[in-house]
């Protein structure tokens, strides 16, 4: 049975901060964060007990984030290099990831509702009790990740690099995965049975079999063997 999403703690009150001013090795806590922060460069940033809204960090380098107890709603972080970022009991909703890089992330107690994460990275990354739900993670890096007892709910898996991946007792119900790279990854994950015949196609195909409808040469027209 898989364990529930622990949902961010925040306090009652929080003071307003704008994000063009984060720098090097700032710690926030408990703050309500406004504004952008576009093309920035901030290193070793530790937010606890924030809440961010409609913030903008497209295309910024956020190296080493801490995020603990945070929610982040309708975020833009399009592009933004997350290497090394450690999150946990995060939540996002509405927030954009394209592109983004969380190569090497540590994530624990984190839920994506409605996001896009498509050709993000999350390579060698570490997911553990995360939940994707209803988010767009086309094109995604998950390659060498661990996902174990994980959700991805009803998400758009198309072309996503799976090679190495561990799954075990992922939950994967509604999502597409055609064209799914890496597929024979996909070891002891669960599924719904209308995915039956997509997955197994994909696992066919990776295998290198075959599926035809009758065999080159029936039975009835089969070529004798010359007699000597």
């Amino acid at each position: 049975m898989l364990r529930p999403v622990l949902p961010p703690k925040l306090p009652r009150r929080l003071e307003p901060f704008d994000a063009a001013t984060l720098a090097d090795g700032a710690t926030l806590d408990g703050h309500s964060l406004h504004g952008e922060l576009i093309g920035g460069d901030a290193e070793g940033l530790e937010l606890v007990e924030c809440r961010l809204q409609d913030v903008r960090l497209t295309g910024s380098r956020l190296v080493r984030l801490r995020l603990r107890d945070v929610v982040l709603e309708r975020c833009d972080l399009s592009g933004v290099q997350l290497d090394e970022a450690r999150f946990e009991r995060c939540s996002f909703t509405d927030c954009r990831l394209s592109g983004a890089v969380l190569a090497d992330a540590r994530l624990r107690h984190v839920s994506f509702e409605t996001c896009r994460l498509d050709t993000a990275s999350l390579r060698m990354a570490s997911l553990e009790t995360t939940r994707f739900a209803d988010c767009d993670l086309e094109g995604v890096d998950l390659s060498g990740a661990q996902l174990p007892e994980c959700q991805l709910l009803r998400c758009q898996l198309t072309g996503a690099d799976v090679s190495g991946a561990t799954w075990r007792g992922t939950e994967l119900h509604g999502s597409r995965l055609d064209g799914v790279i890496g597929v024979l990854a996909l070891r002891e994950v669960v599924i719904d049975p209308l995915q039956v015949a997509d997955l197994a196609t994909a696992l066919l195909a990776a295998s290198g079999i075959t599926v035809t409808d009758e065999a080159a040469f029936p039975t009835s027209e089969a070529p004798r063997r010359s007699r000597r």
